[in-house]
């Protein structure tokens, strides 16, 4: 079994400066999938103390369709930490260190918004990304409540998530492209009264300019967590996806693209850089008779 460093509350600070490198970072990413709305979205913040700098950016479908996208940057790094940080309208808080927290979006003016809280129904799982897209990082499946209000589409939220924590220097460019994957299937919290879902997929595949591609992520299964050891196909459309796990079980995903591709720049990608970072919805259904809701986001270079 690969040993993994032990996650405490320290390492959910922002992270002391490694590198003279602009593109140094210390970001945070929140996904949700409320089912019975049909609502997807994805926020994510990063201090950038070199440059120095920050941005937050937040993009959101229901259903098939997008619905909201927010981004800004601001030219001066926070002060703030992790624990109570905003970036011009968004707004992250941590409740209760590796535990809980709440996100807050809301646009100068009014007229949209989101008060989501994410409760972790996992312990952190940390990874030994490729240098060039992480020094660390770490993330947990989470149950994720609250109400969002974008664009004229109220949703009441009671549904799955994720939230992740990376640091380091990414350079799009060093790495010749990447897949990450993230499923939510089963039973909706409003059902249960428990976790959000029965089983939540996090994989993310890094192909490198020399060697083979590196698979790093788990699976949340029956109250635990299995570190993925593989991942097929690998490269391709997300028409199906077997991930095996430590200890030899495989799990099986076969999905359909649900929507329009959202193609966006890449954070950390340089002057000049073709790189696109893909990001298209998903439905799966596994062969374990469950079905859920994702997204794949894919890097690629012209």
């Amino acid at each position: 079994m690969t040993n993994r460093p032990e996650i405490t509350g320290t390492d959910e600070r922002i992270r002391p400066v490694e590198d003279p490198s602009p593109r140094w970072s210390d970001a945070v990413a929140f996904s949700a999938w409320d089912d019975a709305s049909g609502l997807f979205v994805v926020v994510r913040a990063a201090v950038l103390p070199n440059q120095p700098g920050a941005t937050a950016a937040v993009l959101g479908w229901v259903g098939a369709r997008p619905v909201y996208a927010y981004a800004h940057a601001l030219d001066e790094a926070p002060l703030a930490d992790w624990d109570d940080l905003s970036v011009a309208g968004v707004r992250v808080q941590e409740l209760e260190a590796l535990r809980s927290w709440e996100v807050n979006v809301g646009e100068e003016g009014g007229g949209n918004g989101l008060s989501l809280r994410w409760d972790a129904f996992s312990a952190p799982m940390s990874y030994a990304l490729p240098r060039a897209v992480a020094w660390g990082h770490y993330e947990q499946s989470c149950r994720v409540t609250g109400q969002a209000d974008l664009n004229g589409h109220l949703v009441r939220v009671d549904g799955a998530g994720q939230r992740s924590h990376t640091w380091g220097v990414r350079d799009p460019d060093a790495v010749r492209g990447w897949r990450a994957v993230t499923a939510f299937l089963g039973t909706s919290s409003r059902e249960k009264g428990t976790a959000a879902t029965d089983q939540a997929v996090h994989v993310w595949e890094i192909t490198e300019h020399d060697g083979p591609p590196s698979v790093h992520g788990y699976v949340h299964d029956g109250g635990e967590d299995l570190p993925v050891v593989a991942m097929a196909p690998t490269a391709g459309e997300a028409s199906s996806l077997e991930v095996t796990v430590e200890g030899g079980r495989r799990f099986v995903l076969r999905g359909t693209p649900h929507g329009a591709d959202v193609p966006v720049r890449p954070a950390g990608a340089g002057e000049g850089s073709g790189a696109v970072l893909h990001q298209q919805l998903v439905r799966w259904a596994s062969d374990d008779g469950l079905d859920g809701y994702g997204i794949v986001e894919t890097l690629e270079h012209p």
